[in-house]
C-alpha cells in the first residue's frame, strides 16, 4: 500500500511546473513519501478499531444494564463527563500536527540544500552556519513533538481513567439505591459479573483513542498530499 500511495507523488514531482517547483521544495516531497504516506497507511490499518470499539462498548454497557440496572448509566455518565477534555486534546493534536509537519518540511529542505551544495559550503567555510540553522529548526520541531507527546499521554491517561470512573460511579450508585444488592452469594456473583463486563470495556476504551488519534493525523497528512497533487504541472 505504501508504494501504491507513493507512486502518484513521485509521478507528480516529475511533472511539476516551474512555479510549482518554486512553491514546493524537494525536502517536502521526500517527507510526503517517507512520512505522510506511512501515516495514512497506518491509519487505514486501524479502521476496524474505529467502528468496532464503540460497538463493543455499547454491547458491554447493555449487558451491564441488565446486571446492575440504572447504576450502569451513572458509570456511563462519569465517562461522558470526561469527554470534553478528550475533545480538547483532539483539537490540540490536530493543530500541533500541522505545526510539526511544517517544521519537518523546513528541516528536510535545509538538509537537502546543504547536501546538494556541500562543495560550495566547504569552499567558503559555511559549515557552522548551516549546522546552526538546521539545529535550530530541529529544536523547533522537537519542541512541538514533545508537546504532541504530552498531549497523547494526557489522552491515554484520561482513557485509562475511564474504566476506573465507570466502576467507581457504578458501584457507588448501585450501593446507594440498593444497599442489599451486593450482599450474599447472589450479590457477589452480580459484582464479579459486572467487573468482568467492565474489563470488556477496557480494551475498546484503550483502542479508541489510538485509532482516533491516527485518523486525525492521517487527515492532516491527507490534506498535505491533496495540496501537493493539485499543484500546477506541465
Amino acid at each position: 500500500w505504501s508504494s501504491d500511495c507513493a507512486l502518484p507523488i513521485y509521478r507528480k514531482s516529475l511533472r511539476l511546473s516551474l512555479r510549482s517547483q518554486l512553491r514546493n521544495s524537494s525536502g517536502k516531497t521526500v517527507n510526503l513519501i517517507s512520512s505522510d504516506v506511512n501515516g495514512i497507511v497506518g491509519a487505514v490499518h486501524m479502521f476496524n478499531a474505529l467502528w468496532m470499539s464503540p460497538l463493543q462498548i455499547i454491547i458491554a454497557m447493555t449487558m451491564l444494564y441488565t446486571a446492575v440496572g440504572a447504576a450502569s448509566l451513572a458509570g456511563l455518565g462519569a465517562v461522558v463527563l470526561a469527554s470534553p477534555l478528550m475533545l480538547i486534546c483532539f483539537a490540540y493534536l490536530a493543530s500541533g500536527m500541522q505545526k510539526m509537519l511544517k517544521f519537518t518540511d523546513s528541516r528536510v529542505k535545509m538538509v537537502s540544500e546543504a547536501l546538494s551544495s556541500m562543495r560550495v559550503i566547504k569552499y567558503y567555510g559555511w559549515e557552522s552556519k548551516f549546522l546552526e540553522n538546521i539545529v535550530n529548526e530541529r529544536n523547533k520541531e522537537m519542541h512541538v513533538a514533545s508537546w504532541l507527546a504530552n498531549t497523547k499521554a494526557t489522552m491515554l491517561m484520561l482513557f485509562n481513567l475511564n474504566p476506573v470512573l465507570l466502576q467507581v460511579a457504578m458501584f457507588c450508585v448501585y450501593a446507594a439505591i440498593n444497599p442489599t444488592g451486593l450482599q450474599g452469594t447472589e450479590g457477589a456473583s452480580r459484582a464479579f459479573f459486572a467487573l468482568s463486563l467492565c474489563q470488556m470495556v477496557l480494551m475498546p476504551l484503550l483502542m479508541l483513542p489510538n485509532s482516533i488519534s491516527a485518523f486525525i493525523q492521517a487527515g492532516v497528512r491527507a490534506n498535505r498530499l491533496k495540496e501537493f497533487l493539485l499543484l500546477d504541472q506541465v
